[in-house]
């Protein structure tokens, strides 16, 4: 019976004497995976363009972007969620920019040393670092991801 190669990994692993450090790629492997994270983010950005558009022609056709007087006390509660919601829609599009910007081109970097490890996601991420002594049980997942998921992590 012959025995079934392994995967060459896309982790790199780099030993600087004390300290262990392994940089794995966050990108996509597949292309249905790397499909689903482009077009998820291109077509919520084209549909916060059309809503921003239709809160631009709600003001027009209210005529409140010509107007030189102080508005009415009837328009500013439209106004005022016009504005609150633009302000959300800019926030959630740069979050999910941000998140497409890690996906791509983002790593995951696991440090190892005598005293700690550290696990950092690059170029947007923080540092999450553990005392040597407090890390336990260890283990390797191979690729067990649950049926939901399985596009996303290959």
């Amino acid at each position: 019976m012959a025995f079934v190669e392994p995967s060459k990994g896309r982790a790199k692993i780099i030993d600087l004497g004390d300290t262990l450090r392994i940089e794995i790629p966050m990108r996509s492997k597949n292309f249905v995976g790397l499909v689903v994270v482009l077009i998820f983010p291109l077509f919520l950005t084209g549909w916060f363009i059309g809503r921003a558009v239709e809160g631009i022609s709600t003001l027009r056709e209210l005529n409140l972007l010509s107007r030189s007087e102080g508005w009415t006390p009837q328009v500013l509660p439209l106004v005022g969620w016009l504005i609150v919601q633009g302000v959300f829609i800019l926030a959630l599009l740069g979050y999910i920019w941000l998140c497409l910007l890690q996906r791509l081109v983002g790593r995951e970097i696991i440090t190892v040393s005598p005293v700690s490890l550290d696990i950092v996601s690059r170029p947007i991420g923080r540092l999450r670092r553990y005392r040597l002594t407090e890390v336990c049980n260890l283990r390797v997942l191979e690729d067990t991801a649950s049926m939901m998921t399985w596009w996303w992590y290959r």
